[in-house]
C-alpha cells in the first residue's frame, strides 16, 4: 500500500526501525502513524526524512538549548545514582546508551518511561529509577 504511495524501500525500513526502537516490537498502528505523518509531509525517501528530522530538531531547540543545557523546557533532570544534575556527555559513555551521540536530550514518555533521544531520532531507554524530573525551581 505504501509502495504505491511512492515510499522507497529505505523509507519503509526506517519507519520499521523507528517503530521497533520506540515500541520494542513491531507495532502496526505506530508504524502506520509514522508513514501517514511522512506522507502528509511529502517525505517518502530517506533523504527527505532526514531533512524532516533536522527541521524538527532545529524548530524544537534553540541555539542556547543545543549547547551544554541538559534540561528539557522547564524541567530539571537529576541523576539519582550520582546524586547530581544529569550530565549527558558523561552518561553517553555508559553501556546502556548504545551508540547515541551528543547532542542528545532526555524525554519523558506518557507512560512515565524516560528515554534519551538523539537529534536524529535514535533512542535509548533509561534504567528504571536512574533519573528524576523536577521543575527547575525544585532542585538546583
Amino acid at each position: 500500500k505504501y509502495k504505491e504511495k511512492g515510499f522507497t524501500d529505505d523509507a519503509l525500513i526506517e519507519a520499521t526501525k523507528r517503530t521497533i526502537q520506540n515500541c520494542k516490537k513491531l507495532n502496526y498502528n505506530y508504524l502506520i502513524a509514522i508513514l501517514n505523518d511522512w506522507h502528509e509531509k511529502d517525505c517518502r525517501n530517506i533523504l527527505k526524512i532526514k531533512e524532516l528530522d533536522k527541521k524538527f530538531y532545529n524548530k524544537s531547540h534553540t541555539k542556547k538549548e543545543k549547547k551544554e543545557e541538559e534540561n528539557i523546557d522547564e524541567y530539571y533532570v537529576y541523576d539519582n545514582m550520582n546524586n547530581e544534575k544529569a550530565k549527558i556527555k558523561e552518561i553517553l559513555k555508559e553501556d546502556w546508551c548504545g551508540n547515541l551521540k551528543y547532542p542528545t536530550r532526555f524525554a519523558l514518555m506518557t507512560d512515565g518511561t524516560m528515554i534519551l533521544v538523539s537529534e536524529i531520532g535514535k533512542i535509548a531507554y533509561c534504567p528504571p529509577g536512574r533519573f528524576s524530573f523536577f521543575k527547575n525551581d525544585i532542585k538546583k
